[in-house]
């Protein structure tokens, strides 16, 4: 997983100025003496970092408007806190400065490294995005593997078939004799694997006695039903109940889910969309399923 960047304590004290001034306001000739608090900063290529620079007057204070250089050319300037806000494409070491008509020179030396970023492996996928660590997760442990055009498509619909395949990868990908009733799932069909072995393992139900529905999308409450399932299978505690009442549609909770979902809210998988709605019927995008399965792992830990 990708680190915050991390800061040397201390700062640069001894700076050097790179022009002088005689207004009367100056300081040891100086007109702000300004310096950056971090010597150096380590951060991953893409990752957004932050400097922090200080200035002398009638006492130590954050230093808000100063001109931040990288070899020469100016990125931009300090807030108001006097932090500076800046992240690198590509790995290697970058200078940053202060240093103008107003301000004496200190410097900040970044290290970008070119870290291991799994979601990097796909051209659609953001490293900057909110989904990026669950990404990150589904693809190192291979639950996820993409699509044939080498696309992830965050945004796109998890089918009930997709849903099967990754429960059965996260099983360890066992084999099944089992036979199954669901006139919809071909023998050959390439998720028929993983659902024999969830129908037979009690994970999966149909939506009907005979039918699968695999490229229907899964719904919110289906897909939570059948990973208390399987956390059920591989010995999880699965007793912590939410009772709902924060969301103004809990009754849409289908009866055979609703347990599931209350399990799901008290363990923190399960969230409302920002509107007081749990929404069980509605459905999820990958990069949602992604994030939904790495908060899973982390209960197991």
């Amino acid at each position: 997983m990708i680190r915050p960047p991390r800061c040397t304590d201390g700062g640069v004290y001894g700076v050097f100025a790179n022009e002088s001034t005689t207004d009367p306001d100056s300081y040891y000739g100086y007109k702000y003496n300004v310096w950056f608090h971090e010597t150096a900063l380590t951060a991953a290529a893409g990752e957004t970092f932050t400097a922090t620079v200080y200035q002398m007057g009638a006492g130590v204070a954050p230093a808000e408007g100063v001109q931040i250089f990288c070899g020469g050319e100016l990125l931009g300037k300090t807030a108001a806190d006097g932090t500076f806000a800046w992240h690198f494409d590509t790995a290697g070491v970058y200078v940053l400065t202060t240093g103008d008509s107003n301000h004496t020179y200190s410097q900040c030396v970044v290290t970008v490294k070119q870290e291991d970023c799994p979601s990097r492996a796909f051209p659609d996928l953001d490293p900057t995005a909110w989904y990026h660590p669950g990404t990150d997760y589904v693809i190192a442990n291979h639950l996820f593997i993409g699509f044939e055009d080498g696309t992830f498509r965050p945004n796109g619909q998890m089918s009930r078939a997709m849903f099967a395949m990754v429960l059965w990868r996260a099983a360890g990908c066992p084999a099944s004799s089992a036979e199954l009733p669901f006139a919809d799932v071909a023998a050959d069909a390439w998720y028929a694997e993983a659902v024999r072995w969830a129908y037979a393992a009690g994970v999966i139900n149909g939506v009907s006695t005979t039918a699968f529905d695999p490229e229907s999308p899964v719904t919110r409450e289906q897909m939570v039903t059948m990973l208390v399932r399987y956390a059920e299978k591989t010995g999880a505690v699965t007793d912590a109940r939410s009772d709902l009442s924060q969301f103004s549609d809990a009754a849409q909770v289908s009866a055979y889910a609703r347990e599931a979902v209350r399990w799901a809210v008290a363990v923190g998988l399960l969230r409302g969309m920002g509107n007081s709605c749990l929404e069980p019927q509605g459905t999820a995008t990958r990069a949602e399923v992604a994030t939904l399965l790495m908060r899973f792992a982390a209960l197991r830990k």
